[in-house]
């Protein structure tokens, strides 16, 4: 790098879909997730109403790294929210379910299995050293940063 370029570090893209009843609920979301400094996208925030509206959507999901549907019954009813899932799913993006009202239903309900087996899977590897004697230093400094060896070693 150039000495006179400026390094912009890239943030995690965020697009959180939800139904429009629920726009309150999603902004109290952004606000917080935005404090941990992720680009968070919310239709109603974040686009001036236009004829292009559909188009802006578009690219948002596009350049999104995770997409976050916030299930409520009013997420299943709407016709845009599915529409935005089945995008981000043939998009191949990164989705959690953040689950309000509703389980997960449809292509989610893969994605939400294959986030437990990951979870489960990270978790084992933790706990693993920990069961059967003393911890990794990776596992141990993990447990520590999550404030929960404590928990584990009476520390």
């Amino acid at each position: 790098m150039a000495r006179n370029e400026t390094y912009v570090a890239k943030t995690i893209r965020v697009f959180l879909s939800y139904s429009h009843p629920n726009r309150k609920c999603a902004g109290r979301i952004k606000a917080e997730l935005e404090d941990y400094c992720l680009d968070v996208f919310l239709a109603y925030e974040d686009i001036a109403q236009s004829r292009q509206w559909q188009k802006i959507i578009l690219g948002y999901l596009k350049r999104c790294d995770v997409f976050l549907p916030l299930l409520t019954k009013e997420f299943q009813s709407s016709e845009w929210a599915d529409q935005e899932s089945g995008i981000a799913f043939a998009g191949d993006k990164l989705i959690i379910p953040l689950k309000v009202s509703i389980d997960p239903y449809g292509f989610l309900v893969m994605v939400t299995a294959f986030l437990a087996l990951r979870i489960a899977a990270a978790v084992w590897d933790l706990a693993v050293p920990w069961i059967f004697g003393s911890p990794s230093p990776l596992a141990a400094g993990a447990l520590h940063a999550r404030g929960i060896a404590h928990e584990v070693d009476g520390r």
